[in-house]
């Protein structure tokens, strides 16, 4: 039933209780020598009228299901419009092109930027490698100079003293060249394996 429909009935239903009212106030003047017509009148607009509210009552209960059920179906297109827009992947692709051929994409760039992470990589390793031998090559030659001024205190200490003297000195430069060795074994940096591309 539509509103045009309902308001009819509100319209006939409030002039068949303004009849009854009249047709009672005529009942009420004859008192127990009232005319049958008239009672079977009252009779049948009060039967009229409880008729038109059954059907404004039903149709106030069928809209309010009909409303509640719309509404129901909304809340479920909402809920797969909301279901389906959290499967979205939002995906930047861009192709430059020159002369209409594609020169630039998204795989060209990823390969570009795995080339330079792999060049980076090897660069630091080189560079690892180049400072080990500079540590080493500086190494050796502070052992060479080590065994150089042992070499030259062994001659001056044979020419300036005694035997057992220069053998003293000799053992005392021995033990100190040996140190440095030592501690020469125990700084060295241990070579870092290199990645290679």
């Amino acid at each position: 039933m539509n509103s045009d429909e309902a308001e009819h009935l509100h319209e006939l239903l409030k002039i068949h209780k303004k009849r009854v009212n009249v047709l009672e106030e005529q009942a009420a003047r004859y008192g127990i020598n009232c005319p049958p017509e008239i009672k079977i009148e009252i009779q049948d607009i009060q039967e009229q009228i409880a008729r038109f509210e059954r059907q404004l009552q039903g149709n106030v209960i069928q809209s309010y299901l009909q409303g509640r059920e719309t509404l129901r179906e909304f809340n479920r297109e909402i809920d797969s419009v909301t279901h389906g827009l959290s499967n979205v992947v939002v995906e930047e692709k861009r192709t430059y092109r020159l002369f209409g051929l594609p020169i630039w994409s998204v795989v060209i760039s990823r390969t570009i930027l795995t080339l330079l992470v792999i060049t980076a990589v090897g660069g630091v390793g080189v560079a690892v490698q180049v400072q080990e031998r500079m540590n080493t090559a500086a190494t050796a030659q502070a052992i060479q100079a080590a065994q150089a001024a042992r070499a030259t205190a062994q001659a001056a200490v044979v020419a300036q003293t005694g035997t057992a003297a220069a053998q003293a000195t000799v053992t005392r430069v021995v033990a100190q060249t040996a140190a440095a060795q030592t501690a020469f074994a125990q700084t060295r940096i241990p070579p870092t394996p290199t990645p290679t591309p």
